[in-house]
């Protein structure tokens, strides 16, 4: 008897790949092909599958709909793209509750699979207990093929679902479920985990299944975009998609020098594929995670898959035919639409590309940059020693942008060529990351004592948004920031220190964990660090780290409340009267309530519009004093 295939789609039209990727199924796997998608595009799919199941029929949203709100992901991303893959795991659960299934076995529609009958023949024999699913990284786990052998498996899953805070996608959910108390999860073998099998020991968790068992490996991602590129609309308008792609390697992913040395072979005669690496035996692949979605093309004729896989293997500069034509329809398509959702866009994107032609910096005014504030800084230093010579020794401003503190001990010496009486009370402007609370560098500078003010990047210069991050944190989506308070969660989110050694990280982390109140963001990229604040009202950095002072920063600036331990730096900021909450200990956070958290934003909400928020407050207190 045949095993069950289950492909999900979610959707009101298929894409353009998705028939004859279903279709191919059927030519290379003894397997029912069945689809479970939208009431709308049933009828459509129902002459290349066996059986078309209507999600409506069977599936609750209601689970679903609790753990979205705990989501990241951009909605509006390829008509909610990363919502629905993350649904799919939600309908897959249902599906074998509700349908009574014994095992379920699912693959995205963008597989090309050959001889997955075998694969799941061996998978139905394993005793093991378990959900499925093939090793990418550490940080993504990608289910381009799914086994479930017990529900309770997989509804463990949804429950950490439930549960989890600041992911983005279903790949982040499987990987922090994979690092969970207790994870009922199996690593599926693929060529990386099977090569680099002993790099894994202290790094996996969960079993890895043996190739042995499984008689061959699974392709979470990384095969299938080297033989055939990615998805055209993630190439750049300026160059041609082509084969050989490969991303930055983390563990256990190979690297370019290591893809190269694989060679595919496709056995005609009973479907086949098998894969190399070097001079090793040739093994079963069982699947291809084929991401530039060319299924149409395979579909055409066999030779083009012979074609490619000889391509791949002469590692040549190959360009599948129609996936140039489907990159440029995709982005007139999508430049259309921006400009009739956002016309001003059009002149932002035109500003965007000439600064770049002419490697001009954007000014961040009225807001702060570092990099704006320092160079507004030494272009007034600049235009102060242009006048007379005996002016020059009484410049009042002096920037300092390199890292050894004895350097800047000797040229304050020289800071006046005569006597040092001549010199009016510079203030010192030090670029160099340097806490003050350092051996040297306060008690070193001060001994000048015509120095009268110093500023630096941990005292009492704010370095404001990363400079290089702008892009993230343009000035339209600054001033509209005021605009979304009332839709904003009433609770703060945190961002785990890069390195959890010190007893002082270590109990912030567990703190934090423990307050119901507080909602951990996991990998934060600028985009989602930005998306958080402007969906809570409060954020709690840990002030240790360096980079915690600019997101200080850049919370303000989208009205988002940051919570600080007292300190020097945190006391400085409350009496700039700036919109901060200052706590004794973090433990002060775990009793923390709704009523608590409204009050303190309503009543701090007046302190976005201090001057102290914004450069031209910095430069004036810099040159008046």
């Amino acid at each position: 008897m045949k095993g069950d295939i289950h492909f999900v789609f979610l959707g009101k039209e298929l894409p353009s790949y998705a028939l004859p990727a279903l279709s191919l199924v059927g030519k290379t796997n003894s397997l029912r092909v069945n689809l479970i998608c939208n009431e709308v595009v049933r009828k459509k799919a129902e002459h290349v599958c066996d059986s078309v199941i209507a999600v409506e029929s069977f599936y609750d949203n209601s689970k679903f709909e609790s753990a979205k709100e705990n989501l990241l992901s951009d909605y509006a991303f390829r008509d909610g793209f990363w919502i629905k893959s993350y649904e799919r795991l939600f309908i897959i659960e249902q599906a074998m509750s509700k349908l009574e299934l014994d095992y379920i076995f699912h693959a995205e529609l963008d597989q090309l699979l050959f001889n997955t009958h075998t694969l799941l023949e061996n998978l139905r024999r394993t005793k093991t207990k378990s959900l499925f699913v093939p090793y990418h990284n550490e940080k993504f786990v990608v289910p381009s093929l799914l086994f479930c052998n017990h529900h309770d498996s997989i509804l463990s899953l949804i429950n950490f679902a439930n549960r989890a805070f600041g992911l983005s996608n279903e790949m982040q959910l499987l990987s922090e479920w994979s690092r969970s108390a207790n994870p009922s999860i199996t690593w599926l073998p693929t060529l990386a985990t099977t090569i680099k099998q002993n790099d894994l020991k202290d790094s996996v968790k969960a079993r890895l299944m043996p190739l042995s068992e499984l008689g061959g490996i699974v392709d979470a991602a990384q095969i299938g975009q080297w033989l055939a590129g990615i998805d055209p609309r993630n190439v750049p308008i300026s160059k041609r998609p082509q084969i050989g792609f490969h991303e930055i390697t983390e563990t256990p992913l190979l690297n370019v020098n290591e893809l190269r040395k694989i060679r595919f072979e496709f056995v005609n005669e009973s479907s086949e594929l098998r894969i190399r690496f070097g001079s090793s035996e040739w093994i079963t692949l069982y699947n291809l995670h084929l991401h530039s979605k060319v299924h149409p093309w395979i579909a055409k004729s066999v030779i083009n898959l012979s074609n490619l896989l000889t391509e791949a293997n002469q590692q040549s500069n190959f360009s599948i035919p129609g996936t140039r034509k489907f990159q440029i329809e995709q982005f007139m398509k999508s430049s259309i639409r921006q400009a009739i959702r956002n016309p001003e866009k059009i002149f932002s994107i035109s500003r965007r590309i000439f600064y770049r032609a002419f490697r001009i910096q954007p000014s961040s005014f009225p807001f702060i940059t570092k990099n704006q504030l320092i160079n507004e800084v030494a272009l007034r230093c600049e235009k102060s020693v242009s006048h007379s010579e005996s002016e020059s020794n009484h410049v009042k401003t002096v920037l300092w942008e390199h890292n050894d503190v004895r350097d800047l001990h000797e040229y304050v010496k020289t800071l006046s060529p005569g006597s040092l009486t001549n010199v009016v009370a510079p203030n010192l402007i030090v670029d160099n990351g340097i806490k003050e609370e350092s051996s040297s560098t306060s008690s070193t500078i001060r001994v000048f004592s015509f120095v009268s003010h110093l500023y630096h990047s941990h005292a009492y210069i704010p370095i404001g948004m990363e400079s290089f991050q702008r892009g993230n944190f343009s000035r339209r989506t600054l001033r509209n920031a005021r605009g979304n308070i009332h839709s904003r969660k009433n609770r703060c989110f945190w961002i785990q220190p890069f390195e959890i050694e010190s007893e002082s990280s270590k109990n912030f982390v567990k703190t934090l964990r423990a307050t119901p109140k507080a909602i951990l963001l996991n990998h934060p990229t600028a985009l989602r660090r930005k998306e958080m604040f402007l969906s809570n009202k409060f954020f709690i950095p840990f002030q240790e780290n360096g980079q915690d002072l600019t997101w200080i920063w850049e919370s303000m600036y989208l009205k988002c409340i940051p919570v600080l331990v007292k300190n020097r730096i945190s006391l400085q900021l409350s009496d700039l009267g700036l919109p901060v909450l200052l706590i004794e200990t973090f433990q002060d956070l775990i009793n923390l309530d709704d009523n608590f958290l409204q009050v303190t934003y309503s009543d701090n909400f007046h302190k976005f519009n201090s001057e102290s928020l914004f450069i031209q407050f910095w430069l004036d207190k810099i040159f008046s004093s």
